[in-house]
């Protein structure tokens, strides 16, 4: 795989400061074609007026994006993703229910060797992630017109590791606002996995190698 240097609009961690327009040195196959089809979405965005100098990230019902959750409300939605009570995480990493319970709720902050703790109780592959909650992604991608969905790069492979990867989703988006369609439908997956999301349009005009060996590894959601 052949290096590649990108000069996009790249939005500030929060999604709420100033757009700032970065060079991005992207080495994988993975990371070339999210950058390609972030440009894309953004640059929809930007001339139908949907954003600004202060463009806030479009989320359901107001629920934060993933870069936006505190280590708390990350827990809770990691547990559920895991399919764990807060007895069974509570157990596990030998802490009283009561203490993961105000960490939950965002009533205390964890101390350093806490979080520490959770993060190792709560690990996981994302393909193990993805493949719990295959219908609720399912479910999201109805709901934002998404279709024909598939996994590609480490998860598809069998590649995947616990802190070190992410999910890369190949979907066909709404002909009208699918920059919003690309953009949400990320947001959620990411919030429904607890891990970062790339969604990319599959797009017939940019058949060029890196979406072609995309499309090649591809399974079916």
């Amino acid at each position: 795989m052949v290096a590649a240097y990108f000069l996009i609009p790249m939005l500030m961690h929060d999604y709420a400061g100033n757009v700032d327009a970065r060079l991005v040195h992207a080495d994988s196959l993975e990371l070339q074609i999210a950058l390609l089809a972030y440009a894309e979405c953004y640059a929809r965005l930007t001339q139908r007026g949907r954003t600004s100098g202060t463009y806030t990230r479009c989320n359901i019902a107001n629920e934060p994006t993933l870069d936006e959750m505190s280590f708390g409300r990350w827990a809770r939605y990691r547990r559920h993703a895991l399919g764990l009570t807060r007895a069974d995480v509570a157990a596990r990493a030998g802490m009283a229910q009561s203490n993961l319970a105000a960490i939950d709720a965002g009533r205390r902050s964890a101390e350093p060797r806490t979080v520490a703790r959770l993060r190792a109780t709560l690990s996981a592959r994302p393909s193990i992630l993805f493949d719990r909650n295959r219908a609720a992604i399912l479910d999201a991608a109805r709901r934002h017109r998404v279709t024909n969905g598939r996994v590609f790069g480490s998860v598809a492979r069998g590649e995947d590791r616990p802190c070190a990867s992410d999910v890369d989703l190949l979907v066909e988006l709404p002909k009208d606002d699918a920059a919003a369609a690309y953009l949400e439908s990320a947001d959620e997956a990411a919030r429904i996995l607890t891990v970062p999301v790339d969604v990319v349009p599959d797009r017939g005009s940019r058949a060029d190698r890196v979406l072609t060996a995309a499309r090649r590894e591809a399974a079916a959601l």
